[in-house]
C-alpha cells in the first residue's frame, strides 16, 4: 500500500505576518490530508515544502493546535514531518504516548498550525 507523501497534503493559509519584536515571519495554516487508504509513513508524514508557508530559510517554531480527535500532533522540525501519536494507558508501558504504527491509514483529518521562521 501506498504510503502518505508531501504531495497528498492540501493546504490553506489563514494569515501571514511578521512579528514586530523578533522581525521573523509567521504563518497560521490548516492542512488536511488523509483518504483512509494511503498509510503512516514510518517517521512521520512529510510536511509540504516551507516556502509554501512563506519561509525560505528555516523553521524556528511550530505550534500545533489542540486536536480534538484523542491523537497528540508533533512536528519533526528537524526532518520536517509530522508525527502522530496515541494515548498508551497500560501502567507497564515504556512511555505515555507511542507513535502510530506505519501500517496504519489514517481517515481524512485535519491540523493547524502555527509557523514561525525566515
Amino acid at each position: 500500500m501506498a504510503a502518505l507523501a508531501k504531495t497528498d497534503w492540501t493546504v490553506t493559509i489563514g494569515q501571514r505576518d511578521r512579528d514586530q519584536l523578533t522581525r521573523f515571519r509567521k504563518c497560521f495554516a490548516t492542512l488536511k490530508i488523509g483518504d483512509a487508504v494511503k498509510t503512516y509513513p514510518a517517521n512521520g508524514i512529510p510536511l509540504p515544502d516551507k516556502e509554501q508557508f512563506g519561509l525560505h530559510k528555516y523553521v524556528r517554531f511550530v505550534n500545533t493546535m489542540p486536536p480534538i480527535d484523542g491523537y497528540v500532533y508533533k512536528v519533526d522540525k528537524a526532518n520536517w514531518k509530522l508525527l502522530i501519536y496515541y494515548g498508551d494507558y497500560d501502567p507497564a508501558a515504556a512511555a505515555a504516548l507511542v507513535e502510530i504504527p506505519d501500517s496504519t491509514a489514517p481517515a481524512e483529518f485535519t491540523i493547524e498550525l502555527e509557523i514561525t521562521g525566515e
